[in-house]
């Protein structure tokens, strides 16, 4: 019963997000506004579902899928290292977030090669 307990408690640390439920919820809103105007542009539609970060790790991990006009719906993840604090993901502006340059890059490539790779094409970074 312990080592049950030890468990359930183990996994659902491992999935602890240091983002509040509004920054995630913010950050996926605002990702999906900028998608219109930049990735999103192509032969696929996105849905962004779930933004979680270790920052003690430097970790985050964005789920989202892709649906090409195929209609086959891909489940993807973007994994981000380097990120130890929301100031590294974005700036609260009064009715937008802004995303910094470096995560917007790291983004963007991201992106882009899961993008390709739900479309059969082949990823190439300039």
């Amino acid at each position: 019963m312990k080592l049950i307990a030890f468990c359930v408690l183990m996994t659902s640390c491992a999935f602890a997000n240091n983002l509040s439920s509004q920054d995630e919820k913010d950050l996926l809103q605002e990702i999906d506004t900028i998608c219109g105007d930049t990735w999103c542009e192509g032969d696929a539609d996105y849905q962004f579902n779930t933004f979680k970060c270790r920052f003690s790790e430097g970790k985050c991990l964005m789920g989202f899928d892709v649906i090409p006009n195929n209609h086959r719906r891909a489940k993807k993840n973007c994994h981000f290292e380097g990120i130890h604090s929301v100031d590294e993901l974005f700036m609260r502006m009064q009715y937008r977030l802004d995303l910094s340059d470096v995560f917007f890059d790291k983004l963007s490539d991201c992106i882009n090669e899961k993008t390709d790779e739900a479309s059969g094409r082949k990823y190439r970074r300039f």
